[in-house]
């Protein structure tokens, strides 16, 4: 019994997680995408 609630528990704590990463890390991405375009850019604009 005690294993079936440990794993309840695990499953529910990686569920919390994912929701939270995967919410908070759209906006990061994009914006880290952005920022590598435009570098690329201007390295490219130099040569």
């Amino acid at each position: 019994m005690k294993k079936k609630v440990l794993a309840l528990v695990m499953v529910a704590a990686m569920a919390a997680v994912m929701a939270t990463g995967c919410s908070s890390g759209s906006s990061e991405t994009e914006g880290t995408t952005t920022e590598a375009a435009e570098t690329t850019a201007d390295t490219e604009a130099e040569s």
